[in-house]
């Protein structure tokens, strides 16, 4: 971006697993409605983002426009100027399927969610930033203008060791952390595709895990580490993710399998993400992923031109 016209920009996107999806990554089939967790954790971050006059980016499974409440919800989060991006069809980790079953997570779900919602679909993000290599060719032929899976993060084999993902661990350490335009034939690297990488951003000088769930596990000391690492690194443009999980707690909803945080009390969860937030907000611009895409494109046309 030309110096002279920096500003300073935040997105603010939530993965919105219900409480079927995070059961199924651990092998536990429950059903899709009711969904304590799809619900009240919305409906709390939407009062959030109402407060700061935040517009996120949604990234919904394909598989919740099956229960009527839910796409009420998401007509709601359209109509209030919120964006909807993809999760997949099924919320399925991409690095554990086949390329025809990767390919259909990506094309499948932008057309269930684009003729639900009426909308259409500008990103995607796969499950658990468990992004293969061969994905940018799969995002072009669907027609997206960016995607979210690539998580440039030092943490990649702890990350594997806790959830047993097969992730790309080494891709992972070198991949980028600001906004990129990836390799056809490697995600994780630059290159010449069509599409724009949008990276979740992880804690400048550390590439640790910032975002919100990773503040509830570590606690007020390290929501308050990953603001001062923001605050010292300054950068143009910050990806930040929240879950809709992250804003209950034990006494809403009861889950099969150990989940860090959960004990927590949802009033301080609350709390913490109202802090982290209004940081976020101040002195920048917030803005959705696609439009933050629209940013970065201008610039490059600027750019070239004074070239």
């Amino acid at each position: 971006m030309r110096t002279q016209d920096r500003k300073h920009y935040t997105t603010i996107q939530v993965d919105l697993d219900g409480l079927w999806a995070i059961e199924q990554l651990i092998g536990k089939d429950v059903p899709i409605d009711p969904d304590p967790v799809f619900i009240m954790g919305l409906e709390r971050l939407l009062r959030l983002f109402e407060e700061n006059k935040i517009k996120a980016t949604f990234f919904v499974v394909a598989r919740d426009l099956g229960v009527g409440r839910k796409v009420e919800l998401l007509k709601d989060l359209v109509a209030r100027g919120h964006e909807i991006a993809s999760h997949g069809v099924g919320h399925r980790y991409l690095s554990r399927l086949g390329k025809d079953e990767i390919k259909e997570e990506i094309v499948e779900s932008k057309i269930v969610l684009e003729k639900a919602l009426g909308i259409i679909v500008a990103g995607f993000k796969a499950p658990g930033f468990a992004a293969t290599k061969e994905m940018s060719v799969f995002l072009e032929e669907a027609g997206y203008i960016y995607d979210s899976s690539v998580f440039g993060t030092s943490c990649g084999f702890l990350m594997e060791m806790v959830s047993g993902v097969p992730y790309m661990k080494t891709d992972m350490f070198f991949a980028p952390s600001v906004p990129y335009r990836p390799s056809r034939s490697n995600i994780f690297r630059a290159g010449d595709s069509d599409i724009m990488e949008i990276p979740v951003t992880p804690m400048p000088f550390f590439r640790t895990p910032a975002h919100f769930s990773y503040a509830v596990i570590g606690g007020s000391m390290y929501a308050g580490m990953v603001r001062a690492s923001f605050r010292l690194a300054s950068p143009e443009m910050i990806n930040y993710l929240f879950h809709p999980l992250d804003l209950v707690d034990s006494s809403m909803v009861t889950m099969s399998g150990k989940v860090y945080g959960l004990d927590t009390k949802a009033n301080r969860k609350i709390d913490m993400a109202r802090k982290m937030l209004t940081f976020l907000c101040k002195g920048r611009t917030v803005v959705t992923t696609k439009e933050l895409c629209e940013v970065i494109k201008e610039s490059d046309r600027g750019a070239s031109e004074a070239s």
